[in-house]
C-alpha cells in the first residue's frame, strides 16, 4: 500500500478516493481501510471525483502554467534543491550545482543538473535562444586551425610535421568532406612514420565530446551526461582534468543527468553575461511496459503514470499493487494513432513534462492524469490506471430487483459547477516551450441551455505539448461536464460486481431508463439499519460520444503568438510562511508579550503589489484576515500561546493567487522555559559568598522575572535547599551565606516558568581559622526524637505528613505512600530534640546543613515508563520543596526557664549567647511532592 494511505481503523463502511478527470480537474482522497463486521478480509473500493463532490471547475494548482514553463527552462543558482523527474520530451534547464572561475578570470566552469535520474538522450542544447551547432570530437575538429593540421586514427589525434599525407589518408566522412576537409582519417597508424607525426597531448584543443560552432565557437565547450556510468564518463573526466582540486573522483552526481560547460571570456560574445543554458531532453528511460516485460523510454501516458506511482521519487508503491490488466488496456489506448489536421498522426495520450519532488504526490498526480483525461484510482488494494476512453458497458444492468432503498436523482449540476466554454493553455514547443493559449472551445447549444449566458472555465495542461491533444482534452472536459444526471443508489450485495470507473446500464422504468449508461464515481460498502450489508453507488451519466474526435474540429494555433506574457488573472502563489517567535516589551508598560514573525518566498509574478496574510487557531478552519503588507514579511503582535495555522496569498490590481501551503506553528509565548544562566562564579568574603553571572538573555526574565538560589552538600540539585532570597531577573550579582558545597542558580520568568539549574562549587573556609566547640546531629539512627508538628519520621526519613485520612482514600492499589495520601501538607515544623549549650555566653559561628532529597509521594514504578527516561531514581522534581533550619538563642541556662530570642533563619551566622535551640521547617508548593530529610548537622565554632 502507498505510504500516503491512511491506516486501518475500525468501522462498518468503506470510503475511498480517486485521482482523475472524470469531470474536470480532480482530487485525491487516499482510502482508509476498515474492518467490516470483524471479518478477516478487508474491502477497499473507491472512485471519488469532482463530478459530485466539490467544485466542478478546475483548481489551477500551486502555480500558473507560465511560471511553470519559465521554471523548467531557466537555470538557477540554488544551494539546496530537490531532484526533478522528466517524462517524455521537454525543454529543461536546472540548478547550477558547480560554478568556478579560473584564477585569471578568463574561464568559467559550470554544471547544470537537469534531472534526478538518468535520461534517454539530449536532443539539442541552447545558449539563451540560440541552438548550438554541436559536433562530436571523434568526427571532426575545429576549422580555425591550419588546414591539414590534424589527422585522426583509432581515437587519437596527431599533428602533421610533413607536407605529405600518408597514402592511406582520406577525407573525414562523406557528409563532412566539404566542411571539414582539413581533418584526415588515416587507416594506417601514423606511428608507423614517427618522423612525420606526433601525438596531440593538448586535449583542450580536441578533447571535448562536443565542440561548439557559431557565435560561441572557440569560447564554449559542452559535455552532456545522461546519468549513467558510461554516459557520464567523458563529462566527469573533463571536469577532473579542468578543476582537479575541486572535482575529484568522489564527485559524480550519480544517477543525475547533467550539462557541463567551459566558457572562455570574450567581451563581445558574452556582452549580456552568462547565457541561460538549457536542453531538449528525452526523459526517463527505465519505464516498465508490462506488454513487453522490458524497460525503456516512453511518453505513453498510462505507463508514465504507473511509473510515477511506483517510483521512489513519486508515491513509491510496489509494482504488485498495479492492476496490470487495466494498465495494459489503458497503455494500448494511449498508443492509438490519432489523425491531426496537418495530415500527420500522433499518439492519443502522452506525458511530456517535469516534476519537482518537493511537490506533493497529490498535486503531481492530479496534473499528470489531466494529460490522459483519465484517473489513477487506489481500489481494493490496487492502483487502477484508467486512460480516458469509453469502456465496454457491463453486461448486467442495475434493475429494481437490486435496490433496497430510495433512488435519489440529481438532474442538473449547480450553476456554479457548470460551464459551456473552455479556455486552455499548454506548453508549446514552437513557442520556445512557453505557456500558450489553445483555441477557445465554445458551445452555443450549451449556452442556450444556460439561459444564454456564456460561462467560461480555464484549464492548464502542464504535461501536454500538442495543440490537437490539448483541444481533444478540452472537448472531453466540456462534454463530461454536460452529462449532468447523477444518481444515488442503495443496492444489495449483487452490486459488488461493479468497481471504480465501470460503465453500467441502468434500467428503471419509473424514470424512463432502459439500459441507460452511467459511470461509477463512488462505491461504498454500507451497513444497513437492519444489520445487513449492502452497496451504495453514485453513478454519473456517460456516453461514447464524449470521446469522439474529428480533425475537422481541430483549430490551427498561431505558431508565433504576439506575446508569452502571463495572463493577468494568473498570479503565482507565494511560498509558505516561515514562522519565528520572539518576545517584546510593550511601549505602554503592560509587560512582556509574544509576537510571531512571518516571512515567505515572494510570488514570481512581477505585478504583485500586496500580500494578504491570514491566521487561524489550528483545527478550527476559521481564518482571521490580517492587514495587508507590501513586503514578504509580517509580524503578528500579542499572540496568546497555542498552535496556529498561517497562510498568505499574493495580490495584484486585477486578481490574486491561490493561498500558499499552510504553515502550522506552536507559539509558546511566555510559557517557554528560560535559558540556563551562564558565567556563574563564586568568591568568598569570610562568612559571605559573592555569586556573579551573566545577565539573562530572556526578556521576560529581565523584566518581571527573578533569579533563585539553592545549596546542597552533594552535586545533586534534588537534595538542595533554598539559601538567601531571590533577586530581580536583571541582576547579575548577589551575596549569600558562605558554606561548603554546591550553589545552584536558575532564572524564573515573569510568568513563573523556571529555567534549568546551574551550579558552582565552594570548598568553604576562609582566611580566618575556626575550631569546633560543639556539634549537634540528628539522623535516621537517632530517629528524630524532637517535637513534630505536621511532620513525622517515616521509612527512615523526616518528612511532611499526608493531607488525607485513610478512610478518605481510594483503592489501596492506587496508593503511593500512606504518608502521602491525598498529597502532602504544604508545610510542617520539627523542633529538634536538643540544642547546643555552651555553658557560658560566647561568640560563635553557627553553620547548619540539611541532608536529603525530594520525591513524588504517589510515584509508582509501574507508572514511570523506561528507567532511562526518569529524571532521578527517586522521581524527585527540584524547586518545589524546601527544608530550612531556624534557630533562637538565650544567655540564660536553657534548663531554667530561659528567655529566648525570636526565631531566625540559619545558614551561616555569628551569634553571641549561651544556648541555641533549632527547628526544621519543611514546605512544598506542589502537594504531589515532599521533601525527605535524612540528617541535620549543626556546628558551633570559635576563632582558633
Amino acid at each position: 500500500m502507498p505510504p500516503a494511505i491512511a491506516g486501518a481503523v475500525v468501522g462498518a463502511a468503506i470510503n475511498a478516493g480517486v485521482i482523475g478527470t472524470s469531470l474536470i480537474a480532480a482530487q485525491i482522497v487516499y482510502a482508509a481501510v476498515y474492518v467490516v463486521v470483524a471479518a478477516a478480509a478487508a474491502f477497499a473500493v473507491s472512485y471519488v471525483g469532482n463530478a459530485l463532490f466539490g467544485p466542478s471547475k478546475p483548481d489551477l494548482g500551486s502555480y500558473d502554467l507560465s511560471s511553470l514553463a519559465q521554471d523548467r527552462t531557466q537555470m538557477v543558482r540554488q544551494a539546496i534543491t530537490d531532484r526533478g523527474l522528466i517524462y517524455g520530451e521537454v525543454k529543461k534547464s536546472g540548478p547550477i550545482t558547480f560554478l568556478h572561475v579560473s584564477e585569471d578570470n578568463r574561464k568559467l566552469y559550470l554544471m547544470i543538473t537537469v534531472s534526478g535520474h538518468p535520461v534517454d538522450s539530449f536532443i539539442k542544447v541552447y545558449f539563451g535562444q540560440d541552438e548550438l551547432e554541436l559536433r562530436r570530437a571523434e568526427d571532426w575538429a575545429a576549422k580555425q586551425y591550419a588546414a591539414g593540421s590534424y589527422v585522426y586514427h583509432d581515437g587519437e589525434y596527431y599533428t602533421r610535421t610533413s607536407v605529405s599525407y600518408p597514402v592511406e589518408s582520406r577525407p573525414v566522412g562523406n557528409d563532412e568532406s566539404e566542411k571539414f576537409e582539413d581533418i584526415v582519417v588515416v587507416n594506417q597508424p601514423p606511428s608507423t612514420a614517427p618522423d612525420l607525426w606526433s601525438l596531440v597531448s593538448d586535449l583542450s584543443v580536441i578533447g571535448a565530446p562536443y565542440l561548439v560552432q557559431g557565435d560561441y565557437k572557440n569560447y564554449a565547450k559542452v559535455w552532456t551526461g545522461d546519468g549513467t556510468e558510461s554516459g557520464d564518463a567523458e563529462l566527469l573526466s573533463a571536469m577532473r582534468a579542468a578543476v582537479p582540486d575541486l572535482w575529484t573522483a568522489d564527485h559524480q552526481q550519480k544517477g543525475c543527468a547533467k550539462i557541463y560547460v567551459e566558457l572562455t571570456w570574450n567581451r563581445d560574445v558574452f556582452s549580456a553575461g552568462i547565457p541561460n543554458i538549457s536542453a531538449i531532453v528525452r526523459g526517463k528511460k527505465d519505464i516498465y511496459d508490462p506488454r513487453t516485460g522490458e524497460r525503456g523510454y516512453t511518453n505513453n501516458w498510462a505507463l508514465c503514470v504507473a511509473d510515477y506511482v511506483t517510483d521512489d521519487l513519486g508515491i513509491g508503491a510496489p509494482w504488485d499493487e498495479i492492476n496490470e490488466d487495466e494498465l495494459i488496456a489503458s497503455a494500448n489506448v494511449c498508443d492509438e494513432d490519432v489523425a491531426i489536421a496537418d495530415g500527420d498522426m500522433e499518439k492519443r495520450y502522452t506525458v511530456n513534462g517535469t516534476i519537482k519532488t518537493s511537490e506533493t504526490p497529490k498535486s503531481v498526480l492530479e496534473d499528470i492524469v489531466s494529460a490522459g483525461a483519465g484517473a489513477a484510482v487506489w481500489s481494493g488494494g490496487q492502483w487502477l490506471i484508467l486512460a480516458g476512453y469509453f469502456r465496454t458497458p457491463d453486461t448486467v444492468a442495475i434493475t429494481e430487483d437490486m435496490l433496497v432503498g430510495p433512488v435519489r436523482v440529481q438532474t442538473r449540476r449547480s450553476r456554479a459547477d457548470l460551464f459551456n466554454a473552455v479556455r486552455g493553455t499548454y506548453i508549446s514547443p514552437v513557442n520556445d516551450w512557453q505557456a500558450t493559449d489553445l483555441p477557445v472551445l465554445e458551445s452555443d447549444a450549451y449556452r442556450d441551455e444556460d439561459s444564454g449566458d456564456r460561462v467560461y472555465t480555464d484549464f492548464e495542461y502542464k504535461y501536454t505539448t500538442s495543440t490537437p491533444a490539448g483541444q481533444r482534452l478540452m472537448k472531453i472536459a466540456l462534454l463530461k461536464c454536460r452529462q449532468q444526471i447523477a444518481v444515488t443508489l442503495q443496492c444489495n450485495l449483487s452490486a459488488m460486481r461493479y468497481r471504480a470507473g465501470a460503465v453500467i446500464p441502468l434500467t428503471l422504468p419509473r424514470f424512463g431508463w432502459d439500459r441507460k449508461l452511467f459511470e461509477v464515481v463512488n462505491w461504498t460498502l454500507a451497513l444497513r439499519d437492519n444489520g445487513t450489508l449492502g452497496v451504495d453507488l453514485i453513478v454519473q451519466e456517460t456516453d461514447a460520444s464524449v470521446w469522439d474526435w474529428s480533425t475537422s474540429e481541430e483549430q490551427i494555433v498561431d505558431p508565433a503568438p504576439n506575446t508569452n506574457l502571463p495572463r493577468p488573472w494568473n498570479v503565482a502563489m507565494p511560498g509558505a510562511p516561515v514562522v519565528t517567535e520572539e518576545k517584546y516589551q510593550t511601549r505602554a508598560g503592560t509587560g512582556i508579550k509574544a509576537k510571531a514573525v512571518l516571512t515567505w518566498t515572494p510570488s514570481a509574478t512581477a505585478t504583485v503589489t500586496e500580500y494578504q496574510v491570514e491566521m487561524s487557531t489550528h483545527g478550527t478552519d476559521v481564518w482571521e484576515i490580517l492587514p495587508r503588507t507590501s513586503v514578504n514579511t509580517y509580524t503578528v503582535y500579542d499572540v496568546v500561546p497555542g498552535t496556529y495555522d498561517f497562510r498568505v496569498k499574493a495580490l495584484t490590481s486585477m486578481s490574486s493567487s491561490a493561498y500558499s501551503a499552510v504553515s502550522t506553528w506552536e507559539i509558546s509565548g511566555l510559557l517557554d522555559k528560560p535559558q540556563p544562566l551562564t558565567g556563574l562564579t563564586i568568591a568568598s568574603a569570610g562568612t559571605l559568598a559573592i555569586l556573579q553571572w551573566d545577565q539573562s538573555d530572556d526578556l521576560d526574565v529581565m523584566v518581571g522575572g527573578r533569579v533563585e538560589f539553592r545549596h546542597s552538600v552533594d552535586v545533586d540539585v534534588f537534595g538542595a535547599v533554598s539559601i538567601g532570597s531571590a533577586v530581580p531577573g536583571a541582576s547579575t550579582v548577589t551575596i549569600l551565606p558562605h558554606k561548603a558545597g554546591y550553589y545552584w542558580v536558575r532564572a524564573v520568568d515573569a510568568s513563573g516558568v523556571a529555567g534549568d539549574w546551574v551550579s558552582v562549587h565552594s570548598r568553604g573556609g576562609g582566611v580566618l581559622a575556626y575550631a569546633p566547640v560543639a556539634n549537634y546531629r540528628e539522623d535516621a539512627d537517632t530517629g528524630f526524637p524532637g517535637v513534630h508538628d505536621g511532620t513525622g519520621f517515616i521509612d527512615g526519613f523526616l518528612r511532611l505528613g499526608g493531607a488525607m485520612l485513610i478512610s478518605e482514600a481510594p483503592l489501596v492499589s492506587t496508593w503511593g505512600r500512606i504518608s502521602g495520601l491525598g498529597g502532602v501538607r504544604p508545610s510542617g515544623t520539627y523542633t529538634l530534640g536538643a540544642g547546643i549549650d555552651l555553658q557560658a555566653v560566647k561568640s560563635v559561628r553557627l553553620t547548619a546543613q540539611v541532608f536529603g532529597t525530594s520525591v513524588e509521594v504517589n510515584d509508582l514504578i509501574s507508572q514511570r515508563g523506561l528507567v532511562s527516561s526518569w529524571p532521578s531514581v527517586t522521581g524527585a522534581v527540584s524547586g518545589v520543596t524546601d527544608a530550612q533550619i531556624w534557630f533562637r538563642e538565650t544567655d540564660d541556662n536553657p534548663l531554667a526557664n530561659p528567655v529566648w530570642t525570636d526565631w531566625q533563619r540559619l545558614d551561616v551566622a555569628e551569634v553571641t549567647g549561651r544556648a541555641m535551640q533549632f527547628q526544621l521547617r519543611l514546605s512544598t508548593t506542589d502537594d504531589a511532592y515532599a521533601p525527605l530529610v535524612s540528617a541535620i548537622d549543626i556546628k558551633a565554632e570559635v576563632l582558633s
